[in-house]
């Protein structure tokens, strides 16, 4: 089952039609912290929506930037949609999103 998730509004991400990316940083969003997904799975993210169309989108967390020296710092992250995001929306196919550790 789908759980309830943090939502925020399109409007807070530089979009790039032709190379399908969402791009923000991570305090422009006001998240403080990703959120479980579904109840029966370890996969966390958040809901992003569509100010024009009230469409809602959720995405998933897939990889974490660290940066290579000692620090090991989080630099950043990289979500994609969620499987049921692309039916019902398959014009996401492809996206991928990048939030940047600020």
């Amino acid at each position: 089952m789908q759980l309830q998730v943090s939502l925020v509004p399109n409007t807070a991400f530089t979009h790039n039609v032709q190379a399908k990316t969402l791009v923000a940083e991570i305090s422009d969003l006001q998240l403080n912290k990703f959120d479980a997904l579904y109840d029966d799975a370890c996969d966390v993210g958040f809901a992003v929506k569509n100010a024009k169309t009230g469409n809602i989108t959720r995405w998933a967390l897939a990889d974490e930037i660290r940066s290579n020296d000692a620090d090991n710092e989080v630099m950043g992250w990289y979500f994609i949609p969620t499987p049921e995001s692309l039916r019902r929306n398959p014009v996401m196919e492809g996206y991928c999103m990048t939030l940047i550790n600020d």
